[in-house]
């Protein structure tokens, strides 16, 4: 079975249609600490967000990939390779999706393009992910992936009035490569 959605670079192109599927209070309450994922959010805060993106990217710093349906093209949502450290071989992933496209597979398949990505392509040794303990979508997103969980930080965050926990997952580049046999040869 082929994968239905595909990642690319974003553009300035997206900043209207990320605006509207990103403006939602799930959404900003789930993705991030308060204030780094605004809401509402406007089109403003997309022309920023990729403006920032591309420039991160031209440095090898950060990549952020639109999340596309393969069938129409339509932008449903977002995801990257932040905390890039070239010595370790290893990122932190990000992801969010609009809230008509959850529990849709979606993520999921977005998440294994970006995996494929970073280690096949990019020989990255680990990716880490971070999320939240009350966001059990993405708790359970992870785990189905063969993420494992490494560490509870505790208050970790100050999160809409109070501090909160996140989880933290990490993949070796060995273990991805165990889960997805036919992905990777050496």
């Amino acid at each position: 079975m082929g994968f239905r959605v595909y990642i690319e670079s974003l553009s300035k192109n997206d900043a209207q249609v990320m605006a509207r599927i990103a403006n939602d209070y799930e959404i900003a309450y789930n993705v991030a600490a308060f204030g780094q994922f605004p809401y509402p959010y406007k089109t403003e805060h997309a022309i920023l967000f990729i403006d920032s993106a591309i420039a991160a990217e031209k440095n090898g710093r950060e990549f952020h990939f639109g999340i596309h349906l393969n069938d129409d093209k339509r932008l449903i949502g977002a995801i990257g390779a932040i905390s890039i450290e070239p010595i370790d071989r290893k990122c932190e992933v990000g992801y969010w999706l609009g809230k008509d496209y959850w529990g849709r597979g979606y993520a999921r398949e977005a998440v294994s393009l970006i995996l494929d990505m970073l280690f096949k392509r990019m020989n990255f040794n680990k990716v880490y992910a971070r999320t939240f303990s009350f966001n059990t979508r993405s708790l359970a997103l992870l785990e189905s992936m063969g993420f494992r969980k490494e560490a509870t930080l505790r208050q970790n965050r100050f999160h809409f009035n109070s501090f909160v926990d996140e989880e933290e997952f990490g993949m070796l580049r060995n273990e991805y490569k165990e889960i997805n046999s036919e992905v990777i040869n050496q």
